[in-house]
């Protein structure tokens, strides 16, 4: 049965014009006319194959030319879907019209701290097209803006940006941009900086985007949701669960804000009292605070659907996009404000629905045909205004929070089922995942077999977003509800939501990762390397230190009375033998204290006191600064980045080695506490850098460098690597003790360094030398 073959019942009604009250009170009824356009889609709609109009037995041909179903059989199944091959992208502005428009009105003129470059055109509608724009500032910083441009008087710049104004600052909704606004905001920063630059500032025309007729948002570089199944749909066919509930999570509270925020101060929104209570671990008491103490503005925007809504960054979302909701204008009314003061003209209005896709059961319910017409003011509001359905109607004409939830739970459908809309579109039991049955809902595609996939509980809490009822859906609180015990159950896996998101957003690191320990074959450097610890690896990798005790203090030793070259076993500190046949642990040493003495002229500030004790920021290149050198020419250069021996030695040839390497790796041609014989034995690196060398400038000496070997030792072969003989090494250290002797603090200070960084890697922890470049 096609549409325009659809049974008529005709009811008479009395003409307007025959009834004896004002013109006014006339304009507040609604229009038989209109009414019967209502009644008519609404029944193609539902696959209703009869309807009952007022004063009309027949529809002319030229009247049914208006509904896009007339020739539809009406009574089949007909599915429209998003497509398996993604469309070609068509050109919105294929002559350059649209393009010419906008560099003419708006580029090539000069601007007063902005600087715009056209990008390109997005779209275009019926009142406007959008476009994408580079804006550069005085300081040279830039962002990318879409421009919302009008092409005839029809289009209100003031009304496109009402009710994102409504939510300004809010995480969930696209934001307005005051271009003006942040050019002077930026004028003034570069004037605290620098009073005398504000001859280089722009001059030109003042920017005022409603006297251009524009409206300028924020950019959201990852599409609408329409674009983006489009693109999906060839490469993945499933969406994991995870990414189900958090898209879900970013719908809720997209809903939520629209409910909510308009009553917060402003500068505050809820989404910022939703991120402050998961801080706290008290989701479920502001939860519970806002079902008492807070109420809802009952903003509803009838145009929800795939297309406004769009995909962008935002700080506060870790490990996927987020979701905006977007072109928060024609079709939106403040519900709340409504209530006090509608009338019958207005609520029939609001059957006026952009796409059938976008459409509702409060627009097109069946309880429309049965509903008296011409109502005064005061019992138009009884019969559907408020938020008590015990009485006035059940679901024709209760527009509220309860109206975007369902639209925004078709965009969350069709995400899942691949369907955009289905004629006829009508309902079916909701058969629940323990076994009940609810109410009438229109998501009962979600209960069939191919659709198994789903977790049970969300594909129940779609379908009562679902519900005909408006009383029956839940709010935007319970859905947040039922998230956070989600959660709260130990599914959610940040892992997978990044691993998804990755084809959108490139690959992200997952935070909250968990350093392994060092393997058996690993020294600290090399495991950290391959872990990608980053920052981690400048800590020790063993037994943490509990939350509540405090760090331990290393006190610093007596000053000696005379100082002296420390040996390599003072260097170390004392051994600590293990039971077992372990390997002796060490434990760090303490660092000198500076002995009292007079000031030297010839010794700078700087180099007499103590090492800088504040950290170094982490995986920052490391720059040398030159020291003052206090007169001290040319000597031997020592390189500081040669590979660690597997043995450290005194001074004293007589004294044992002490291993710093994991029993796995000391083989049996060099036994714990053994005799030197004056070798060592160095271990690979996971990095290679070049050497940097520091320099002991001698004035009474000339210039000679000594050879460091530098040759690693095979992991194959084990073969032993000569060092230097003890007479350079009693050269070098009596060049110390004899040259600098007049700076015992700075030659205390090097020594206290390299015992430190010797400790900390008797330890485990990662030399941070090795993260020079």
């Amino acid at each position: 049965m096609k549409g325009r073959d659809i049974q008529i019942h005709a009811v008479q009604q009395p003409e307007s014009a025959t009834i004896p009250v004002s013109q006014a009170q006339r304009n507040q009824w609604v229009r038989l006319h209109e009414r019967n356009m209502f009644a008519v889609k609404s029944a193609l709609l539902r696959g209703d194959t009869s309807v009952t109009l007022f004063n009309c037995k027949r529809l002319s041909s030229r009247s049914w030319n208006f509904f896009a179903l007339a020739n539809q059989e009406i009574d089949e199944l007909q599915i429209e879907a998003y497509p398996l091959v993604p469309r070609p992208v068509r050109d919105p502005d294929p002559n350059g019209d649209l393009t010419s428009d906008a560099r003419k009105d708006i580029e090539s003129r000069i601007w007063y701290g902005l600087k715009f470059k056209f990008v390109k055109v997005l779209a275009k509608g019926g009142q406007g097209y959008v476009s994408l724009w580079d804006i550069g500032f005085d300081d040279g910083s830039t962002r990318k803006v879409v421009i919302k441009k009008a092409l005839g008087p029809s289009f209100e710049p003031e009304k496109e940006v009402e009710f994102h104004l409504r939510y300004n600052h809010a995480e969930h909704t696209t934001q307005v941009v005051n271009l003006r606004q942040e050019a002077l905001a930026i004028q003034e920063e570069m004037l605290k900086k620098d009073p005398s630059c504000r001859p280089r500032f722009r001059r030109g025309d003042i920017w005022d985007a409603e006297r251009m007729g524009c409206a300028v948002f924020e950019y959201a570089p990852y599409r609408d949701v329409w674009k983006y199944m489009q693109a999906i749909v060839p490469g993945k066919k499933e969406f994991p669960n995870q990414v189900l509930w958090g898209i879900m999570e970013c719908y809720a509270l997209g809903l939520a804000t629209v409910s909510y925020t308009p009553t917060f101060e402003t500068g505050s929104t809820f989404e910022q009292e939703y991120r402050r209570a998961q801080e706290l671990d008290k989701v479920e008491d502001l939860l519970d605070h806002a079902e008492t103490a807070w109420y809802s503005t009952h903003d509803i925007h009838l145009d929800l659907e795939a297309l406004n809504v769009l995909m962008g960054e935002d700080p506060s979302h870790e490990y996927q996009p987020v979701f905006k909701l977007h072109d928060l204008g024609a079709f939106s009314e403040c519900m709340r404000a409504q209530w006090r003061t509608t009338n019958e003209a207005k609520i029939w209005d609001l059957r006026h629905y952009p796409k059938d896709h976008a459409v509702t059961p409060e627009q097109i319910s069946k309880e429309w045909d049965d509903l008296p017409i011409r109502l005064p003011p005061k019992d138009a509001r009884r019969q559907f205004c408020g938020d008590n359905f015990e009485k006035g109607t059940k679901c024709a004409g209760r527009f509220g929070t309860w109206t975007n939830v369902f639209l925004i739970a078709r965009v969350m459908e069709s995400m899942i089922t691949r369907q955009i809309m289905r004629y006829p579109f009508r309902p079916a039991p909701h058969k629940k995942a323990d076994g009940s049955e609810g109410p009438q809902t229109y998501g009962w595609t979600l209960q069939e077999q191919q659709y198994a996939w789903v977790d049970p509980e969300l594909r129940d809490l779609i379908c009562m977003c679902l519900y005909e009822n408006p009383g029956d859906r839940p709010s935007p609180l319970a859905i947040l509800r039922a998230i956070n015990k989600w959660k709260d159950s130990g599914h959610h896996d940040p892992t997978e939501l990044v691993e998804w998101w990755k084809d959108v957003r490139g690959p992200r690191p997952v935070a909250h990762h968990e350093p392994k320990a060092p393997n058996a074959n690993f020294n600290a450097t090399q495991q950290g390397v391959i872990d990608q610890m980053g920052v981690l690896a400048l800590y020790s990798v063993g037994q943490p230190r509990p939350r509540n005790q405090p760090p331990a203090v290393i006190q610093p030793a007596q000053p000696a009375v005379g100082w002296r070259a420390p040996n390599q076993l003072q260097l170390q500190g004392p051994v600590q033998r293990t039971q077992g046949g372990a390997n002796p642990r060490q434990v760090p040493p303490t660092r000198p204290q500076q002995p009292e003495r007079p000031a030297n002229p010839h010794v700078p500030a700087k180099v007499a006191t103590t090492r800088n004790k504040n950290k170094r920021p982490v995986n920052i290149q490391v720059q040398s600064k030159k020291r003052p050198s206090a007169a001290i020419e040319s000597g031997e250069a020592m390189d500081i980045e040669r590979e660690e021996a597997a043995y450290r030695f005194s001074v004293d040839p007589g004294n044992f080695a002490v291993p710093i390497v994991p029993s796995a790796q000391v083989q049996n041609n060099a036994q714990p506490g053994g005799p030197s014989g004056k070798s060592i034995m160095s271990i690979r690196r996971a990095t290679q850098h070049p050497a940097r060398r520091i320099r002991f400038e001698d004035p009474l000496k000339p210039s000679k460098k000594f050879k460091v070997h530098k040759n690693l030792l095979s992991p194959k072969i084990q073969k032993m690597v000569r060092r230097p003989g003890a007479k350079k090494s009693e050269a070098l250290y009596a060049l110390v003790r004899g040259v600098t002797s007049h700076m015992p603090a700075t030659i205390q200070n090097l020594m206290s360094r390299v015992t430190e960084v010797e400790a900390r890697l008797d330890i485990g922890a990662v030399p941070i030398y090795a993260y020079l470049k």
